[in-house]
């Protein structure tokens, strides 16, 4: 029997993956991607993304977005899937452009489906050059995609967005001005006349139409150009990056700009067209993003054209949730023979019981990994990787302990601060952002406690010395605030003012669905602090000294 007994690495023996899948994405370090292709947790949420009829892909920070996609990407056998990031730059040349006049009232998505377009013709041109062979065979096509690009601007050889929105911006003002010398007639007396209006009017009315005009045959140019081509292989095209406001970009313009590529991604996904030749693009985004823009017909493409990353779990069948099975699978695939049973060898390395202060039974130590997460891949990862780094120079450990999460709880904390800072980013400034940590650090000066009641927190916001009421409109008022803790599963809230022991605590990330992306907060309740985020802002019980 001994010799059968399953042998198991040496905690020191086990190795940490960066949780930003961006590090896969492109040359990487052969051994973590070897690691990152055996450890990725195929899943119903990889089916759903694999799925050509998939255009978006919604879930918070950390829940695992880029990471489906890169792993689609790497692992594409056929075709071409790229994942590609809008960088900050972007917008700040957007905002350049429309300021500027360049682009001046025209459709964000229009400006994005020609940008996309380009890219996809780029990324067809870089496949059939891909060796010798095909750099021969198909000259014809490589030359026909060169020349139609390079036209416009010659330094766009490389496919990426900054330098595409180059060669869209090049060739609007090209066929705007062209379109414009079409359309003056040389004034005579009183004024010559241009559809009923006089030249001056005309030159400042028809611009949008004159941009717009440039923008669809281009759109058009391109389309002809892929059909000629006739690339036999499916293209996939993710796009990432956008959850995270730029320094300095105002949120409205902001919102505009990816509500612009939003509706671009729907639009060119139901070009039939496009679609026969095996395009898809496909867009990851926060929930909350979605939620607050205007998409074309946006019931049916939340209904049908869109995966919801949605990770939560009762803490009872945890052992049936997919974040259990993407923990244990995290250390079994680390294995030289990686255990067929679920959960095996996370009893092995984690076995001892986890009993909370609110239940009289005993639990699987997984559910104190939950009750510390916000129920996301990256809240998980983040804490193995901790306490594993944690535990390097154990030679002669077999397993973890209890006491292993206590020792790396204020890294944690500092992880949970930054998640927290890059999600109220969208909504408020760094300045904001700094009113609000010492808002959130003097509360309990304040009389909140991690159990709090509205009335309570209401004289807390007005009795604070930190001006919040002349502050971002998220900011301005308790009920606003309250909104947007809530949003970032700071707090959840109970059905009365007074609860019971056993009443349902309403987290927003439990509560959120395909029918509801962001749900409201009930006011003149009770509320309570996610316990970690409490312990890292030093908010206590009341019986707590």
């Amino acid at each position: 029997m001994v010799q059968n007994e399953k042998k198991f690495k040496k905690v020191s023996e086990l190795r940490t993956l960066s949780t930003n899948a961006d590090d896969f994405n492109e040359a990487r370090n052969k051994l973590d991607e070897k690691l990152f292709d055996r450890v990725f947790l195929k899943d119903e949420f990889y089916e759903l993304i694999s799925n050509q009829n998939t255009y978006f892909i919604v879930g918070e920070k950390g829940s695992g977005k880029t990471a489906y996609a890169v792993y689609y990407c790497n692992n594409k056998r056929k075709g071409i899937a790229e994942l590609n990031r809008v960088p900050p730059q972007m917008f700040y040349k957007f905002i350049g452009l429309k300021q500027r006049g360049k682009l001046e009232n025209t459709p964000y998505h229009e400006i994005w489906e020609n940008v996309i377009m380009m890219m996809i013709l780029s990324y067809i041109k870089n496949d059939l050059k891909k060796n010798i062979y095909k750099r021969i065979f198909y000259k014809k096509k490589i030359d026909r995609i060169s020349s139609f690009i390079e036209k416009f601007h010659r330094n766009a050889y490389d496919p990426n967005f900054q330098a595409i929105l180059d060669v869209v911006q090049s060739y609007t003002e090209k066929i705007s001005s062209e379109l414009s010398a079409k359309l003056t007639i040389h004034k005579t007396g009183v004024g010559s006349k241009i559809n009923g209006e006089s030249g001056e009017q005309n030159t400042s009315t028809s611009h949008l139409q004159k941009t717009s005009m440039a923008l669809t045959e281009l759109f058009n140019e391109s389309k002809q150009l892929f059909e000629k081509v006739n690339f036999s292989k499916t293209i996939d095209f993710f796009i990432d990056g956008i959850d995270i406001l730029p320094e300095n970009v105002d949120y409205e313009v902001y919102k505009a700009c990816i509500e612009g590529l939003a509706n671009a991604v729907a639009n060119l996904n139901s070009d039939k067209k496009l679609r026969s030749m095996g395009v898809r693009i496909c867009l990851l985004i926060r929930p909350d993003l979605l939620f607050d823009m205007k998409l074309y017909n946006g019931g049916q493409i939340l209904k049908n054209n869109t995966v919801y990353l949605k990770w939560e779990t009762a803490d009872k069948n945890y052992r049936q949730g997919l974040l259990f099975r993407l923990a244990d699978n995290y250390l079994s695939k680390q294995q030289d023979k990686p255990s067929k049973m679920l959960g095996e060898t996370w009893d092995h390395y984690f076995s001892y019981p986890y009993k909370p202060i609110t239940s009289p039974d005993k639990l699987n130590s997984f559910v104190q990994f939950l009750y510390f997460s916000n129920y996301k891949p990256r809240d998980i990862l983040t804490l193995l990787n901790l306490v594993i780094e944690k535990n390097k120079n154990s030679k002669n450990k077999d397993i973890f302990s209890k006491k292993d999460l206590k020792r790396v709880q204020e890294e944690y904390h500092d992880y949970l601060k930054t998640e927290l800072a890059d999600y109220m980013s969208v909504y408020i400034s760094r300045d904001e952002l700094k009113v609000f940590d010492n808002f959130l650090r003097s509360l309990n000066k304040l009389g909140i406690h991690k159990k709090f009641t509205y009335p309570e927190f209401v004289d807390a916001y007005n009795n604070s010395n930190i001006s919040l009421q002349h502050s971002s409109n998220k900011l301005s008022s308790p009920d606003y605030l309250l909104q947007l803790m809530f949003d970032a599963n700071l707090i959840c809230y109970f059905d009365t003012i007074t609860p019971e022991k056993d009443d349902i605590k309403h987290w927003s990330l439990k509560e959120k669905g395909y029918s509801n992306m962001m749900p409201n907060i009930e006011l003149n309740v009770a509320y309570q602090f996610h316990n970690e985020y409490a312990n890292a802002y030093n908010i206590k019980y009341k019986k707590e000294k």
